[in-house]
């Protein structure tokens, strides 16, 4: 969380050409997220797209009307190396349109990309709140931990989030710092200690010195219940 208080750019090539950009255009940064973080979770993914991949295709098209515009996206570190359809997909479409993809393995730095940048849009990730913190105009797109902590904008539609990104008498909303705050604080201690429960992992622990574990397939018989109910 506080990693955005400290921010280099190791390389000074993408450095300059940025900053080159920053003086021309409007900077629009993307942090996308690894889809297996929240596909197997219902209601966790954007809300007017299919998944990050298809909403960042169709955002990247819908500006390229926009040439004041310099459309970014970092790619999320889980998916260095990993040969799958999310990196496929960014490959071969994403890559093709209306947008500079900067690969995981890239050595420009995340928080300094955020600092350089008029607007931070992500899906999930934890950099928009970061991004709060640190003053910056966010746009959030799918579920997050923090999304009640006004700390972005979050559009109900494509064609509003259109406006937002491209209208600049478009009034983003005063972020309190101790909003994003309240999330990085909850981040770092996870809500208040146990007094009766000792966790023993993800599914198991011991209540008043009582072991109990999660009961799965209950779990999953009762979900299964509940959507065809």
């Amino acid at each position: 969380m506080l990693g955005i208080l400290s921010l280099k750019i190791k390389n000074t090539d993408n450095c300059q050409k940025v900053s080159k950009e920053i003086k021309e255009k409007k900077i629009i940064t993307i942090f996308n997220s690894s889809l297996d973080e929240y596909e197997g979770l219902a209601g966790f993914g954007p809300k007017f797209y299919d998944n990050d991949n298809e909403g960042i295709l169709a955002i990247a098209e819908s500006l390229k009307a926009f040439p004041n515009i310099k459309l970014y996206m970092r790619v999320h570190p889980n998916l260095k190396g990993i040969d799958n359809t999310q990196n496929r997909f960014i490959n071969e479409r994403i890559k093709a349109s209306n947008i500079e993809v900067i690969a995981p393995e890239d050595v420009v730095d995340s928080y300094e990309l955020v600092d350089k940048s008029d607007i931070i849009i992500v899906f999930t990730s934890t950099v928009g709140v970061e991004a709060a913190f640190s003053g910056k105009k966010v746009v959030l797109l799918g579920r997050a931990a923090y999304e009640s902590l006004d700390c972005a904008v979050i559009p109900k539609s494509h064609d509003e989030l259109m406006t937002v990104l491209t209208d600049d008498n478009y009034v983003f909303p005063e972020v309190k710092r101790e909003n994003p705050l309240k999330f990085g604080y909850w981040f770092e201690n996870f809500g208040i200690d146990y007094k009766y429960y000792a966790p023993m992992g993800i599914s198991k622990g011991k209540f008043n010195g009582k072991s109990i574990k999660a009961n799965f397939i209950l779990r999953r018989v009762k979900r299964f219940v509940k959507w065809f109910s």
